[in-house]
């Protein structure tokens, strides 16, 4: 009993509930305690049930710890019949360990429960091994089961939604390859020397899998741009440019209303903005989506790189400002934005604040008698 106390006081938790005394056990592999647990409370029905039929959070939690030992111990307690393994949440653990890279967890999961992992648990293991970015975890599955295109382009937006670059290199790679041999050098970049299985076999099961980089609004490219992956970004792109790419398949980087450009702006996220605007004149005639969406947001984070990046498109019709993450924009007064402005004889200027208005007003003036010189000049 002096060993419960010890542990429960070691990782904070009380000691009046034995499941949570259990599950934190396994969770931090203190089988003895686990043990000891169990031994006191096993004329506890209700413990017992939960125990047995894996109703907690102690698989789970040593999984994703990488406790091998402790999911033995687990798995060993349970008494399920064959067949009946989905009834519980043993299932739901597997795809944790795929995301966690436990590939020594995910071996010992597949030769104990062999076949009656159901596809569609594998094909969420997947999934999760591509989110989690652990390409060795996928050469895995995929000597154990085929996956299909809609699978493939599930887990190519997890590995773009969770940042992982060098997976997506690799679900590009692969899935381009026509090679009986090996993968095609497609100047992705991409690492193959990551203990990725290449035979023939392997390739060849899923050579025809194609990456649709269009996929709910172009999808990829705008988590790349939300998560300031540059690198990222220029890969979809560099990738959607080949002519072995369905026109229908490519990504397009303005899609919803230029969401990669207004959310590069939003986050502060100034080499991703920069690539976008030199990549493509698009956002000159479109900087109005979302009523200035960009500009507006990029002022209200403070972040002033981004802000810069407005300047350029300064007119004498137009104008740019911020102070103390406040926006002012002057626009003629024919353009309809859903925001509030101030009319003047002439123009107006949308601004959420009055504050610093007599600014702008002056930066505005001060810029418009600039213009009037330089044309004077010339």
């Amino acid at each position: 009993m002096n060993e419960i106390i010890d542990f429960c006081k070691e990782v904070e938790i009380g000691t009046n509930d034995p499941l949570c005394i259990y599950e934190h056990a396994c969770a931090n592999n203190q089988l003895d305690v686990a043990r000891s647990i169990i031994k006191i409370e096993s004329d506890n029905p209700e413990f017992m049930r939960a125990v047995k039929e894996n109703d907690n959070h102690g698989l789970i939690w040593a999984t994703v710890n990488g406790y091998l030992e402790a999911v033995e111990f687990i798995m060993n307690l349970l008494q399920c019949e064959k067949g009946s393994f989905g009834e519980t949440n043993i299932f739901y653990s597997f795809a944790a360990i795929c995301e966690y890279r436990r590939l020594d967890i995910v071996e010992y999961f597949f030769n104990r429960l062999q076949d009656e992992i159901p596809g569609e648990f594998v094909d969420r293991a997947f999934c999760a091994a591509c989110a989690g970015g652990g390409i060795e975890i996928i050469q895995y599955l995929l000597e154990k089961q085929k996956f299909t295109n809609k699978i493939w382009n599930r887990g190519f937006l997890c590995a773009c939604s969770y940042n992982r670059l060098e997976m997506a290199k690799f679900i590009l790679e692969f899935t381009n390859s026509n090679s009986n041999s090996k993968l095609v050098n497609t100047n992705l970049g991409v690492n193959t020397n990551l203990g990725v299985n290449t035979n023939s076999e392997l390739v060849s099961t899923n050579s025809k899998i194609i990456i649709d980089l269009s996929l709910e609004d172009s999808r990829a490219i705008r988590h790349a741009c939300d998560n300031g992956n540059l690198e990222m970004v220029k890969l979809i792109l560099d990738y959607s440019n080949r002519e072995l790419v369905n026109t229908n398949s490519k990504a397009d980087i303005t899609a919803k209303d230029n969401y990669g450009f207004r959310h590069a702006c939003r986050y502060g996220y100034v080499e991703v903005a920069k690539f976008i605007m030199e990549k493509d004149s698009f956002f000159v005639k479109d900087m109005k989506a979302k009523d200035e969406y960009a500009f507006r947001y990029a002022c209200e984070n403070r972040h002033g790189e981004i802000i810069n990046l407005f300047v350029p498109f300064n007119t004498k019709y137009e104008f740019y400002f911020c102070k103390e993450n406040q926006y002012y924009m002057v626009k003629p007064l024919d353009c309809e934005l859903n925001l509030p402005s101030v009319k003047f004889d002439g123009f107006q200027i949308y601004c959420k604040s009055e504050d610093y208005l007599e600014d702008c007003l002056k930066a505005y003036n001060l810029h418009f008698r600039r213009l009037r010189l330089k044309s004077a000049a010339h």
